[in-house]
């Protein structure tokens, strides 16, 4: 199963004993398919035929290198 949680707080925000001294994000995921080879290769095969002028690409710590 694929898991993905983003949890958003504010500066102050508290977890318990835990005050947040700034605003930010806590992103975390299980994901197998998304880093896989095909989905590379599907990527690679698209952007060929689309031709874009520019990519973003986010979420690189998901990937799994081989």
């Amino acid at each position: 199963d694929e898991l993905h949680v983003i949890l958003e707080y504010k500066q102050g925000e508290t977890l318990g004993d835990w005050i947040a001294p700034s605003s930010s994000r806590f992103i975390t995921s299980h994901d197998h398919f998304s880093g896989s080879t095909v989905v590379m290769e599907m990527f690679f095969k698209a952007i060929a035929q689309f031709k874009p002028d520019l990519i973003i690409i986010s979420g690189i710590h998901t990937l799994e290198f081989q």
